[in-house]
């Protein structure tokens, strides 16, 4: 065993290392970027689009077998990247939480106090020596009554913030610069006029960088056996006219 690697184990994981990091909460960030697929969104003034892609790597796999989109409340969708069986039992604290608000005060849960009390959850898992960080990194997108359109992104420290776009994952730096490069980031736009750039300018990025991704991961034996290199979900989000939340699929075909 070497030096260093002794003196970590003497140490432990959940302490702070002598440059200051905290090792445990590093391993996890290493986790999510070598098993996080790509996660894409965007504000618009009257909606979301959110593009999610993992990869899929044995044809015998079911495609419905896990999911990176999940609802926790009729307003609220969240993205994971990252362990799925980690994101699960997020998504299902998150979910509890949204039902124990509106039997609380009477109302949707607003998106920001629901991000805001789950990554403080996160951030207890990186300050306990037995427990380790969730390796999930998540991006909350929702639309509240008052306050509209409204994007969050989770780490797994336990840090949230708010964005007009975002891009986390793998491959996530050049999708973010794309993201800046678009005319419509700004968040006074319609998701009608954004849709166009952000099909052809960030799709086809998401799908290069997801292909890349999953052509590293592959080994040569593997991949003879693929039938499907990766599976993309992307959804709109917009309030209808009664004032109700609507999560509508975009066609795979519209993403070609």
């Amino acid at each position: 065993m070497a030096a260093g690697e002794k003196s970590h184990r003497q140490q432990g994981y959940d302490q702070f290392h002598p440059s200051g990091r905290i090792l445990q909460v590093e391993y996890a960030k290493m986790a999510v970027t070598r098993k996080g697929g790509p996660i894409a969104a965007l504000r618009c003034k009257d909606g979301i689009l959110l593009i999610t892609a993992r990869a899929l790597p044995r044809s015998i796999l079911q495609i419905q077998s896990d999911r990176k989109i999940f609802f926790v409340d009729k307003h609220i969708c969240v993205a994971i990247s990252g362990l799925i069986f980690d994101a699960n039992a997020v998504v299902g604290y998150m979910k509890r939480k949204c039902v124990q608000y509106k039997v609380t005060y009477g109302c949707p849960i607003p998106v920001e106090v629901l991000c805001d009390d789950t990554a403080s959850v996160l951030h207890s898992m990186t300050l306990k020596g037995d427990s380790r960080p969730i390796a999930v990194n998540f991006v909350v997108a929702g639309i509240d009554k008052n306050l509209g359109p409204q994007l969050f992104t989770m780490d797994l420290a336990g840090t949230f913030d708010e964005w007009k776009a975002v891009a986390v994952g793998s491959g996530s730096e050049k999708i973010m610069d794309d993201l800046l490069q678009l005319k419509s980031i700004d968040s006074s736009e319609t998701i009608q006029n954004a849709w166009p750039h952000f099909k052809s300018t960030i799709i086809k990025t998401f799908f290069r960088e997801t292909t890349e991704t999953i052509h590293e991961s592959t080994t040569k034996k593997d991949s003879d056996e693929l039938s499907a290199a990766w599976d993309v979900e992307a959804y709109i989000g917009t309030e209808t006219s009664n004032g109700a939340v609507c999560w509508s699929r975009i066609d795979d075909n519209e993403l070609k």
